[in-house]
């Protein structure tokens, strides 16, 4: 409940505008509390990050099962970013408002971009060697999922908004019944396999 709370009110203030007693009451806790378990503002956001940063390299390993072939691992790779953003909806726009400070609130890069962009890498490797993906570089491929997804979630307010101001009401195709992230993701899926396949290995998969 308190990281919950925190993840919130970080999104919506971002970390200046942020404060303890704000995430204290949402909570429905003491902000002594949070002084106690986290002792500084500073450390409940990494915290909000380190919590994530479990769930995300978690939920990869246990989804990528080795004998899965390259294409069907890297459409599951793609779900999974999809999925897990679902649950923390929050972190797209937190991680983007910190990475456009420099990540100054932030005392070294999270783990888990770069052991998701190792993981990404050897997906990548393993699929050139078998003529079925191309020659790619993981840390672009990796900034090209995670930004697509961390844009849709951003533009919630922007779709909305956009509908509502359509002539056409739900015709159009801002319209959010067109616009679930289980829908997106699927499109991002189809667009990364063919984007990132070989000639010889598009359509190959299994």
């Amino acid at each position: 409940m308190l990281l919950t709370a925190a993840r919130s009110v970080f999104s919506e203030k971002g970390f200046d505008g942020a404060r303890v007693d704000e995430i204290a009451s949402r909570a429905g806790v003491n902000k002594a509390l949070i002084n106690y378990h986290f002792g500084s503002k500073n450390k409940l956001f990494l915290a909000i990050i380190e919590e994530f940063g479990k769930a995300f390299l978690d939920r990869l390993k246990h989804s990528l099962a080795q004998e899965d072939c390259p294409l069907t691992q890297l459409r599951l790779f793609v779900r999974t970013i999809g999925q897990l953003t679902s649950e923390y909806p929050e972190l797209p726009r937190i991680f983007l408002v910190e990475a456009s400070t420099g990540a100054r609130h932030m005392e070294a890069p999270p783990p888990h971009g770069p052991a998701a962009v190792m993981i990404l890498a050897g997906i990548l490797k393993r699929g050139e060697q078998q003529g079925v993906l191309r020659v790619l570089n993981p840390v672009f491929a990796y900034f090209h999922i995670i930004s697509s997804v961390a844009f849709f979630h951003i533009t919630a307010g922007l779709r909305a908004k956009l509908t509502e101001m359509s002539p056409f009401g739900g015709a159009m195709p801002f319209s959010s019944q067109n616009q679930s992230l289980d829908e997106f993701i699927k499109f991002l899926e189809d667009q990364v396999i063919a984007g990132f396949s070989s000639q010889e290995g598009e359509g190959a998969e299994s």
